[in-house]
């Protein structure tokens, strides 16, 4: 019986080691990866001009635009519509926009929320009617007010957003499993 137990004793270290290991090595591809992140927003807004009007864009890897959300402590950067990084998988992704007399309009972003390292919605429940949300893209700082919020049923729906024609902004997120929560916004 006493080899047996040191045996069990021994695959219970070799267990913990492994949880342990595993712990470290996640939190730190998080650390790293939110370092990363860091750098590329901080070189998004180091190619400002002083007036805060003119972004220059030096190479593809750069963002193609950053949202900022004040409320919740966001700061995020987005690829370009057809880049294969505009993925919900792993950033926040434009679902739509259009350039219309070289303004965006009709702009639609989704990210996950939830508990995962990718969960970059995660507090967009805790947005209020006339909260404020950011883009930046181009030349221009965009400044929304969250006008609409509501929860629509995956089930019931194909289409995530029925009519965005007169929306400047649509934010959008998983509330459960079974529905989504939308944020509508129109321009200041």
């Amino acid at each position: 019986m006493s080899l047996l137990r040191k045996i069990f004793r021994i695959l219970l270290y070799v267990l913990a080691l492994f949880s342990l290991f595993y712990i470290i090595c996640f939190n730190a591809k998080i650390f790293i990866l939110n370092n990363i992140e860091t750098d590329k927003i901080d070189l998004f807004f180091k190619q400002y001009e002083n007036d805060g009007n003119n972004i220059q864009l030096q190479n593809s890897d750069n963002y193609n635009m950053v949202i900022e959300i004040p409320k919740i402590n966001l700061k995020k950067g987005i690829y370009n519509l057809y880049d294969f990084r505009n993925n919900i998988e792993s950033n926040v992704t434009v679902l739509n926009y259009e350039i219309i007399n070289q303004e965006i309009k009709n702009l639609i972003i989704a990210a996950h929320s939830g508990n995962n390292y990718n969960a970059y919605f995660k507090d967009l429940s805790k947005l209020k009617i006339g909260d404020e949300v950011i883009i930046y893209y181009q030349n221009y700082k965009y400044n929304y007010e969250i006008n609409n919020i509501y929860i629509k049923s995956k089930i019931e729906n194909y289409y995530i957003i029925d009519n965005h024609e007169d929306i400047d902004l649509v934010l959008v997120t998983c509330q459960d499993n079974y529905s989504y929560l939308i944020l509508e916004a129109k321009r200041k």
